[in-house]
């Protein structure tokens, strides 16, 4: 005690006691929000909607030119030469155009701002058609106000910001009806979880949507016999979900699990089936443990049909499915009838998309391949390492070929690459191969026999007065972009 009853004063002690407080309550949240995390109890799911909703709130979902600016890229081409840089030929003597034609109509995707000549009083031009001889001769043009209307059922989506603006909205992938109208698959750019729309029935000579399902279909649609189109669907569970007998797909946000739809001509389901339960009963039920993202365990992105010269695979049939799973890098063969897997099929490729069926035993895809490192990429600059290509997988024997590019492509087709996307396409009479290097915004037409290029595509169009957001870009490449053959060998 000092003189006068006063205490020694000690001005640390408030601090102290404040700090012990607030290190206690920070210490309980922290263990409280462990603790929520592994057993997923209050407050979990309720801090995983806010996370999620705070990100696509953060995700720039309006705004003039926004789908533009991530969608087109300036190109140094005069704007009068846009028409005639769309379809080259290179020429097997090098004649230059019209020395060669392609091998059939190819169905070109649109979308907003491209091939806008041709549609000029639509709001979009969703594709067009090049003939044989390289020249547009037609042209699909999108009402977006019909396809707002259009009836067909919706699902919803869980944070939707909006959807009826070009920025907003993109065509994924396209198919023809035989009798003109357009199959088309739409996604959201951004805002949206998942991004997937949904398909719709285009009327070919009007721009009407004469259906529209909003139901999670997404990648490349098929139109089949009776106008049955085939595509991939989605179904949406919280995570972690078991897969049983043998996996459990530690996701702890919202798993989307594809679907595989049949769709008539009116846009009425016909038939729908879980991906993962075709899986899951199936000898390789175990693979489902090794998907990459637990939260997207296939990715389906194509569905195509066996063909009726199949031959070497016992079991198989004509009319089975090929469905190709981007995130397991595999595809399977599924029988149409009784829906089990009769092969499942893996290999160098990695990350493939449109596997079909060629004929025989063989499979035909394109394969995105394995990113290489930069300084393995910088050893192996006069190899093929980690470009994408067009393989043909036979798989009775297991032997793979490379179709293009080949050892004797120019080197620049080797440095081709096209991430997680691409397609390909196979000719009416089966000599021919188109591949889209869709985040390239091109594509080569191929002779199947030697990989030889017949044609090139760059999908390059006039913006001027359309795309302000980049000041005296008169000339941009469009991506992703998807080239098909307009009587594409289907089955």
């Amino acid at each position: 005690m000092r003189a006068g009853g006063r205490s020694k004063r000690r001005p640390w002690r408030p601090r102290l006691v404040r700090a012990w407080f607030w290190g206690s309550i920070s210490l309980l949240a922290f263990g409280w929000g462990m603790y929520s995390g592994w057993s997923e109890s209050f407050p979990f799911g309720f801090a995983r909607s806010a996370v999620k909703t705070a990100l696509n709130v953060a995700t720039p979902a309006g705004g003039r030119h926004t789908y533009y600016s991530w969608a087109w890229h300036p190109v140094p081409t005069p704007p009068d030469s846009v028409a005639a840089g769309r379809v080259r030929f290179p020429g097997a003597g090098g004649g230059g155009r019209g020395s060669e034609r392609l091998g059939g109509a190819v169905v070109a995707m649109g979308g907003f701002g491209a091939y806008r000549e041709h549609c000029p009083r639509a709001d979009a031009c969703l594709a067009v058609e090049f003939s044989p001889s390289g020249e547009v001769s037609r042209a699909w043009p999108l009402s977006r106000a019909a396809l707002a209307a259009a009836p067909g059922p919706s699902l919803g989506h869980e944070v939707a910001l909006g959807w009826d603006s070009a920025e907003q909205l993109r065509v994924f992938a396209v198919a023809p009806y035989e009798d003109g109208d357009l199959s088309a698959v739409f996604q959201y750019r951004g805002g949206h979880s998942p991004s997937y729309l949904g398909v719709a029935r285009i009327d070919g000579a009007t721009g009407q949507a004469l259906w529209f399902r909003r139901d999670y279909s997404h990648h490349e649609p098929l139109v089949a016999a009776g106008d049955t189109v085939w595509v991939a669907g989605a179904a949406l569970a919280d995570g972690p979900l078991r897969a049983p007998p043998f996996a459990r797909l530690a996701c702890h946000d919202v798993v989307v699990l594809d679907l595989v739809r049949a769709v008539d001509e009116a846009g009425k389901l016909v038939e729908e089936v879980h991906v993962l339960d075709v899986l899951a009963n199936s000898p390789w039920a175990p693979v489902l443990a090794l998907a990459p993202d637990p939260c997207d365990p296939f990715h389906l992105n194509s569905i195509a049909f066996v063909r009726d010269d199949v031959a070497g695979l016992p079991g198989v049939e004509p009319g089975d499915l090929v469905l190709s799973f981007r995130n397991l890098s595999a595809f399977a063969v599924v029988g149409r009838e009784n829906w089990q897997v009769k092969r499942y099929v893996r290999g160098t490729f990695h990350r493939q998309h449109s596997v079909l069926h060629l004929g025989g035993s063989k499979f035909i895809m394109f394969d995105n391949r394995q990113p290489v490192a930069g300084r393995e990429r910088r050893a192996a600059a006069d190899s093929m390492a980690g470009a994408s290509r067009v393989l043909v997988v036979d798989v009775a024997s297991g032997e793979e070929q490379v179709v293009f590019p080949g050892e004797a492509a120019p080197q620049r087709f080797k440095a081709w690459r096209s991430g997680i996307h691409g397609k390909i396409s196979v000719s009416p009479d089966g000599t021919r191969v188109l591949a889209s290097y869709s985040v390239m915004g091109r594509a080569v037409e191929i002779r199947l026999e030697d990989g030889v290029v017949l044609a090139e595509f760059d999908d390059v169009h006039d913006v001027r007065g359309t795309l302000r957001w980049r000041a005296g870009a008169d000339v941009m490449r469009k991506w992703p972009s998807r080239y098909l053959y307009r009587n594409e060998r289907r089955r």
